[in-house]
């Protein structure tokens, strides 16, 4: 074999890794994103005819917000000061926005499933990221043998 076939192997080889690992991070979020549904449809107790009315406007909020979220992605590597006080204010701006699309669809799903339960989303919606955050680092926890 000469270099260039070894060369294209090699490289071939961490293409398809790449889009092996990029399956993977989907079929994990997919996964994820049902134990969400099946976790909040149980604590909020919807209907049959709530949930048909819920999800799509919850599923509304979860695209707004990671619009929003793609629009944050900075690198500080080389970020100025000047740059830096710009996108603090920034910051600042994406979290108000942040608010905005959060009180638009509590006032959609408020007219769904009443404020009580509305409220009680906002919560559920917290307690599974959290618990999700608290998986993950157990998981790496356990991978490391600590």
């Amino acid at each position: 074999m000469n270099i260039k076939t070894i060369l294209t192997s090699i490289v071939m080889l961490l293409l398809f890794q790449n889009v092996d690992a990029q399956r993977n991070r989907q079929a994990v979020r997919e996964k994820v994103e049902s134990q969400k549904v099946a976790f909040i449809t149980q604590k909020l107790n919807l209907t049959t005819e709530e949930a048909q009315s819920f999800w799509p406007i919850y599923n509304e909020l979860k695209n707004e917000m990671s619009a929003l979220r793609e629009t944050r992605k900075d690198s500080l590597k080389d970020m100025s000061e000047a740059d830096a006080k710009l996108r603090i204010q920034s910051m600042f701006d994406m979290e108000e926005k942040n608010l905005d699309i959060k009180r638009k669809y509590a006032d959609k799903m408020e007219a769904v499933i009443g404020a009580r339960r509305t409220f009680r989303f906002l919560r559920l919606d917290r307690e599974f990221r959290e618990r999700m955050i608290r998986e993950v680092k157990e998981r790496k926890r356990t991978r490391r043998g600590n």
